[in-house]
């Protein structure tokens, strides 16, 4: 089984973790999706990959917090994959590692998927100093749903905000694509 860890200071890296897919090594939970922990590997000497020898498990909770609701994990398991497409291997981006996990965390808490998606790709493309300006309409209210969230919205406004955000979401998603 490979896994893709991002790890702070190397940034992406594929390990491979021996007999994990069998399941003759067990590692528990600590090989799913969103799990944080410390990771103990070595480099095989036969092929040079990286391999998993032990997890301890740091924390847990956004697997199982964000697992209620299907737009949450669906939302989150988009992120990991565009960091999975986008970030390079070898290459440490504490930054956007840094964002993805203050965005996991507006998901726990219950923030909008709609806000914190948008916040994500946003906050992504102005970390690598790509983000277009928003339209003034959204960008005033994204101002005000920022200042919002950091004291724990539990839902938006309108619905034509909600629409608004997501389709802001899209774009700069379609942007982000063009222009890697």
């Amino acid at each position: 089984m490979t896994l893709d860890l991002f790890l702070k200071g190397f940034g992406r890296l594929q390990v491979y973790a021996r007999g994990g897919g069998r399941g003759s090594v067990r590692f528990g939970g600590a090989t799913e999706p969103l799990v944080w922990g410390d990771f103990e590997f070595y480099r095989s000497g036969r092929s040079g990959r990286l391999i998993l020898r032990s997890v301890e498990v740091k924390y847990a909770a956004f697997a199982l917090k964000l697992r209620n609701s299907k737009d949450v994990i669906l939302t989150a398991l988009s992120w990991i994959k565009m960091l999975i497409i986008y970030l390079e291997e070898g290459r440490a981006d504490d930054k956007v590692l840094s964002c993805f996990y203050w965005g996991l965390k507006l998901l726990e808490e219950g923030v909008p998927v709609e806000v914190a998606d948008w916040r994500f790709v946003w906050r992504w493309l102005n970390i690598w100093g790509l983000a277009p300006e928003p339209d003034g309409k959204i960008m005033r209210f994204t101002a005000l749903v920022e200042h919002d969230v950091i004291k724990n919205i539990k839902k938006i406004e309108s619905p034509e905000h909600s629409l608004q955000l997501q389709n802001a979401a899209q774009r700069y998603r379609l942007f982000f694509k063009g222009i890697i």
